[in-house]
């Protein structure tokens, strides 16, 4: 996905974006990534071909802008991403894109999200909006 991601950068003439290859977490280190079922379905996995540093969104906030919109579709690790940028969230309360994937593991998310004051809106199928509640 790298190199496709930075030809269409290059292609739309996108020179405000930094691409950082990294796979996010709740911790840092490496881990397996699986892609054999297409580039839109790579994910996390013991038996992946390919190993990734992984590192938090707390560990790379610290060298990116605070963040006004957060996008999370990560086939099946979205509770460890949460958790590797709950400073981040609770500091920022970005708007959060949150595409989950299978029902026990949205109920989950969407429990630890609404202990942070989120509340959720339903964009389409398992895509969700999140925002933050005001006081």
């Amino acid at each position: 996905n790298i190199p496709r991601l930075k030809k269409h950068l290059d292609i739309n003439h996108c020179d405000n974006v930094e691409v950082i290859e990294l796979a996010l977490s709740d911790h840092e280190g490496t881990a397996r990534f699986d892609n054999q079922a297409g580039s839109g379905t790579g994910h996390l996995a013991p038996e992946g071909r390919i190993e990734v540093h992984i590192t938090s969104l707390d560990a790379i906030s610290v060298r990116l802008p605070v963040p006004n919109v957060v996008k999370i579709d990560c086939e099946g690790a979205e509770v460890e991403v949460l958790k590797g940028g709950e400073k981040t969230i609770h500091a920022a309360k970005p708007a959060i894109f949150l595409s989950t994937h299978g029902d026990a593991l949205k109920q989950t998310c969407f429990s630890l999200l609404n202990s942070w004051g989120y509340v959720p809106s339903c964009l389409h199928g398992d895509d969700y909006l999140w925002v933050q509640k005001t006081t």
